[in-house]
């Protein structure tokens, strides 16, 4: 099947935009670029869904004004949902109102679509990457009496919503306290021994994922943990913050003079009731909604860099690449992926964090011989590209001379992996994401200079690694990432699928039993994709061939293309041997490098929490057309039948039995 937003088309699409794109953002003359500025904290314990028009600062300090769906406090603020921070053992308590006027043609009918984008006026909200419950509890006092925690299932309607339209939700959900209409109530525990660092929050009503990404609805969620995470180190207090929530503001030009983010213009040829010819869509980065802001350092200045790829589906290789004339780039140390921090053996003085470096290109010596650095290579490749939904804590060190830098996302165009990070793009280039400025200080510095220890970042809550257990001989849980043709979604001429099969909430598509160890696998079938589960994190132990040089807490994947360049996002499957790849050591198989693709494998045990939650691409157009899966935690020492492991919890609500998700395991 044809894939209307597939990475291939998305790259062409760029190209065409290239040309359009100082119109679009009403840019003209010579870029003066306006600084970055962190995203406004919350500042009360509510959000509220909106229709606002945002004014976007380009980089010569003019702006876009766009209309979109958006949770900022007020049209003045910023394209970005505000940032919020909690600690361990807190209960984060907020109030979230959907205060949308309804309107049928936004997708507001009562069914359950499992692949057409739909219900775009719908709303919910997800803590991407905390170990929290799945589910929602009943609780005292006024108004609303129901308190959710990151339960996606929820389906938040308009306050107006017609009592006609809420009746056939729940008539379809099952669940009636899963449709809810005006305002609901929030209550997320996270655990005393949650580790510290960045996770973000985001809408996760199914069918309209993308468009809400693509209109801004999210931002950044900072666990902080001044006894045991990154910032009980002194290196990290003492640097600057910067949060770049990257974005992809999916706008185009509305037929009435102005700009807005609507079902085609962040779908495209997937919007069911697209016109033929839409106008072209934005497809430039912003952050925190600025478009290519600059980040200015002093020489030798460290800086704490919290960066979110909260773009739909775009690849961001976290790398700084130098302008012409300026010397080598900023060093940037990982201390956190995915908002778990790095554990790695200790080094010799400085005994620094890991390093990340532009990316290798060859992982093989010769065929089946890995070269030397494979495993180290293989972990910067794992840290290096940003893929949607993914975080990284960094700290940033600016180099002793002046110099200039590009922050710049996934090229339309590459054919060799080692050729990212090296080259700078053009004024006005969509890629452009941020620039950095190094300059050097008129007077004696009050910055801070200092790096945090390997050793220290050891010594950090972390959850234990499962690397030291018995692991399974094989795969006991396994995903591929695949599309059909116009079975299942003939609207749109395909489904996306996991396994063969798309999305539906009328059974358990996957049980997971708690305090069990698995071992995954992860591939794809066509295309790249982003493998993303909810509640709990994973360990990557090995991609393809190559085992990493130590392992790496993840809760977000890249898996990648089984194809060359042509079809997909990402260049070739690197991590299989590059000269007749094996089925097996002693039968090669004769095919291109990367024809096969590569199977990604981690350990991953459900803890805590019990209940149903999902597991899906975060390629989120994939997602909202079928490419998720509904799985089920269940706890062995209670009983378990083939009604629990079968029918999900909204419709065993709606027979009359038990409904919700338990916790305060510990395995």
């Amino acid at each position: 099947m044809t894939h209307a937003l597939f990475p291939s088309a998305r790259r062409r699409a760029r190209r065409r935009l290239a040309c359009l794109l100082s119109l679009l953002l009403g840019a003209a003359g010579p870029v003066t670029a306006t600084e970055l500025r962190n995203p406004p904290e919350l500042d009360t314990a509510a959000l509220t869904l909106r229709l606002q028009t945002h004014n976007m600062v380009n980089a010569d300090g003019t702006t876009v004004a766009v209309q979109v769906r958006s949770i900022a406090a007020s049209d003045a603020a910023p394209l970005v949902g505000p940032t919020i921070r909690t600690t361990p053992g807190a209960t984060l308590q907020l109030t979230f109102t959907n205060d949308l006027a309804y309107s049928a043609t936004a997708g507001l009918d009562g069914t359950v679509s499992t692949t057409t984008p739909h219900g775009f006026d719908i709303i919910n909200l997800h803590a991407h990457g905390l170990h929290v419950s799945p589910g929602y509890t009943t609780v005292a006092g006024p108004p609303p009496s129901i308190a959710f925690a990151d339960d996606v299932l929820l389906s938040l309607y308009p306050r107006d919503t017609p009592s006609e339209v809420m009746d056939d939700c729940r008539a379809a959900i099952g669940d009636p306290n899963l449709c809810q209409q005006g305002t609901v109530r929030y209550s997320i525990q996270v655990p005393p021994d949650h580790p510290a660092g960045s996770f973000w929050y985001h809408p996760h009503r199914h069918g309209a994922v993308a468009l809400h990404l693509a209109s801004g609805l999210a931002g950044a969620l900072i666990v902080e943990d001044r006894a045991n995470g990154i910032n009980s180190l002194p290196a990290v207090t003492a640097a600057a913050e910067k949060i770049l929530v990257i974005q992809q503001i999916r706008y185009a030009a509305d037929g009435a003079g102005g700009r807005s983010v609507t079902c085609a213009s962040a779908y495209g040829g997937l919007c069911p009731n697209a016109p033929p010819n839409p106008p072209p869509a934005n497809a430039a980065f912003s952050v925190n909604g600025q478009l290519a802001p600059t980040i200015s350092m002093g020489t030798q200045e460290v800086q704490l860099w919290r960066l979110v790829n909260a773009t739909p589906a775009e690849l961001v290789p976290a790398c700084l690449i130098p302008m012409p004339g300026s010397a080598n780039p900023p060093g940037l140390y990982v201390l956190t992926a995915d908002g778990i921090p790095i554990q790695r053996a200790a080094g010799p003085a400085p005994d620094l964090p890991f390093q990340l470096r532009p990316p290798v290109g060859n992982f093989f010596a010769a065929p089946r011989t890995l070269t030397p650095t494979a495993g180290e290579d293989m972990v910067n490749y794992e840290l290096s590209f940003l893929a949607a939904g993914q975080r990284l804590d960094l700290m940033v060190q600016a180099p002793a001379a002046p110099g200039r830098y590009q922050l710049v996302g996934s090229p339309a165009n590459l054919s060799d992996i080692s050729a990212l990070c090296r080259t700078p793009v053009a004024e006005g280039d969509p890629t452009l994401i941020a620039n950095v400025v190094v300059t050097a200080p008129a007077a004696t510095p009050t910055y801070s200079t200092a790096l945090p220890t390997q050793t220290q970042l050891n010594a950090l809550a972390r959850p234990a690694s499962l690397m030291n257990e018995p692991i399974p001989a094989g795969p006991t849980q396994g995903v591929t990432f695949g599309f059909t043709n116009a079975e299942f979604a003939p609207r749109i001429g395909g489904a996306s699928v996991i396994n063969g099969r798309p999305f539906t909430e009328e059974r358990i598509q996957r049980v997971l039993q708690l305090g069990q160890l698995d071992r995954w696998s992860a591939m794809s079938a066509a295309d790249t994709h982003v493998f993303h589960i909810h509640t709990n994190s994973f360990q990557v132990f090995q991609r393809g061939q190559v085992p990493l040089a130590f392992p790496i807490w993840r809760d977000t994947l890249l898996v990648n293309c089984p194809m060359g360049p042509g079809g997909c996002s990402f260049p070739w499957a690197l991590t299989n041997a590059s000269s007749g790849q094996m089925i097996t050591p002693q039968t090669p198989l004769p095919v291109a490098a990367g024809a096969q693709g590569e199977v990604v494998q981690f350990l991953s045990r459900a803890l805590d929490h019990t209940g149903d939650m999902v597991l899906h691409c975060h390629n989120v157009f994939h997602e909202d057309t079928g490419m998720m899966e509904l799985v089920s935690i269940v706890d062995p020492r209670q009983a378990v039948t083939l009604e629990t492991m079968t029918v999900p919890r909204h419709l065993r609500a709606a027979q009359g039995r038990p409904a919700q998700s338990s916790g305060g395991h510990r395995h």
